[in-house]
């Protein structure tokens, strides 16, 4: 992959650097191990720039600095002078692309969902601002309803039915209550415009058979 080709040309330029220094072979060694720590501990952590270098720095002086068991004095300060300018030159020069390559990068993806439960209001406007009631005028007397348009106001101002679905919550089963009980109404209509057609249409056929019938004997004294 283009991480691990990356990566092994990051190790060879370093092996090649210490090999044209003269390093010794433990000095090979422990700077091949503080580069590719150095490394890790970055791609692991996250770490920025300045974080990095001074993790950098940690770990070249616990290598240059005799104080067992804290700290081994592998190289001199030549050595440590050499190597920095070096890791600055390569590694941090191109810090960015590093982090780039080798850095993973998290993404958060919010979904939102709509909620049909419908929240109260927190407060309520005091009485005191309410606007005055308007008193309407005397409307007048209006004609006594229809059948049909008892039958109208009976559906409306019947409740919603009540669904026995243990497992839907109580606003989703108010919703599908009232989406049923339009289309009841619905089909209520349908079948009162339907028996007014078929009504119709038998007065129609009584009115044309009692025109007929009122005519056959005028035909006949004739």
């Amino acid at each position: 992959s283009p991480k691990e080709v990356l990566l092994l040309e990051f190790f060879l330029n370093n092996l090649r650097f210490a090999v044209e220094s003269k390093l010794s072979v433990e000095k090979t060694s422990a700077l091949f191990s503080i580069l590719r720590n150095n490394h890790q501990e970055m791609v692991r952590g996250h770490f920025t720039l300045e974080q990095s270098i001074a993790y950098f720095k940690q770990l070249l002086l616990l290598h240059a600095v005799q104080r067992p068991p804290y700290s081994v004095g592998i190289f001199t300060f030549k050595d440590v002078t050499l190597i920095t300018d070096y890791v600055n030159e390569t590694y941090y020069a191109n810090f960015k692309l590093f982090q780039y390559c080798f850095t993973e990068s998290h993404e958060l993806v919010l979904t939102s969902r709509s909620n049909l439960a419908e929240i109260p209001p927190t407060s309520f406007t005091p009485l005191a601002d309410a606007i005055p009631a308007w008193v309407p005028e005397a409307a007048p007397e209006e004609a006594p309803p229809s059948d049909a348009d008892r039958r109208e106001a009976a559906a409306e101002e019947s409740p919603a039915p009540e669904l026995d679905l243990p497992d839907v919550p109580p606003q989703l089963r108010e919703v599908i209550a009232n989406k049923i009980q339009v289309e009841v109404r619905k089909l209520e209509a349908q079948m009162e415009a339907a028996h007014e057609e078929r009504e119709a249409r038998l007065h129609e056929k009584l009115a044309l058979l009692e025109s007929s019938a009122a005519k056959r004997p005028s035909s006949k004294g004739k």
